[in-house]
């Protein structure tokens, strides 16, 4: 499970944009950032040698994006392919093989008439359950909650399984609260996640907004898989998550627990990270279990 983490902090991130207080607007794309697209993150220090590739088209829409290891620990590349109809993205193909001949995951988006993923059905899962996701936003357009929802072949009934509640401040994402829910009961356990940021440019901020979210390694139990992702939502980039998990104890009631995940980085002239530093120390430790050092590689367009 740590290693999920771990692996989820070099992958492909997203823009969604939402807001939780009054005073919040819509952000003003920055021209000169935008210019700017990630290409490869590399681990170049490590047994493993993580490695991830992002692909355009010729407009420089997003592609896809492929995450491997090399080394030792070496194993089949993970693709993540987005398919779009009219500029609209319509469905996720995410696993060994771009064309999904291998019967990995594909996801069926459904958008509104703006253009927002508003449903998010899984098609392909080794439980055969048929698992979706609802996404809600406010009136100026951003994201605040996401709704999972689960069916099985005996139950036809579709029911709520999570609820993910997204604050932010201006354009970063300060919070995420999970709910769980059984049988039409919010259940006790919750893990509630706070993000702290630097103030230089998130090289993630052009990538497209819904393929992040449905890759294959963002589909971690609970948040575990997912927390660098939303991180990467943001305009500016993390130097903090603090995942805390809440359960009921008999005797002394709510109590939490949590786990780390600090990161450092060098800038190139412009404010964009040349290399991250990761740390993670898991709950109930004060060391570090996991050290990586990245190294970003950049097109202009």
């Amino acid at each position: 499970m740590r290693k999920k983490m771990m692996f989820a902090a070099f992958a492909l991130s997203i823009v969604v944009v939402s807001c939780s207080n009054d005073n919040e607007t819509t952000p003003t794309p920055d021209p000169t950032a935008e210019s700017k697209f990630l290409t490869t993150t590399i681990d170049n220090f490590s047994d493993t040698n993580v490695y991830s590739s992002i692909t355009y088209n010729a407009d420089m829409s997003f592609k896809n994006y492929t995450y491997y290891q090399k080394g030792s620990k070496a194993g089949t590349p993970i693709v993540t392919t987005l398919q779009y109809s009219n500029d609209v993205p319509t469905a996720i193909i995410t696993g060994v093989r771009a064309d999904g001949t291998d019967g990995t995951v594909l996801y069926e988006l459904k958008s509104n008439t703006e253009g927002q993923v508003v449903k998010v059905i899984q098609k392909k899962n080794l439980q055969n359950n048929r698992i979706s996701d609802s996404l809600f936003y406010n009136d100026k357009k951003y994201l605040t909650e996401i709704h999972h929802y689960n069916k099985t072949d005996i139950d036809d009934t579709e029911r709520l399984t999570g609820i993910e509640k997204f604050t932010w401040d201006n354009q970063n994402l300060v919070k995420v609260e999970e709910e769980f829910w059984q049988l039409g009961v919010k259940l006790a356990q919750n893990y509630v996640t706070t993000y702290t940021y630097d103030d230089k440019v998130n090289p993630h901020k052009t990538m497209p907004k819904i393929a992040c979210l449905y890759n294959q390694m963002a589909s971690g139990p609970y948040l575990y898989g997912k927390l660098p992702y939303y991180a990467y939502l943001s305009q500016n980039n993390p130097l903090e998550i603090v995942n805390t998990y809440y359960s009921f104890e008999p005797g002394t009631g709510m109590t939490g627990s949590a786990a780390k995940q600090t990161y450092t980085y060098t800038y190139a002239e412009d404010d964009y990270p040349i290399t991250q530093r990761y740390e993670y120390i898991p709950m109930g430790s004060t060391n570090p279990v996991e050290i990586v050092t990245l190294k970003y590689s950049y097109i202009r367009k």
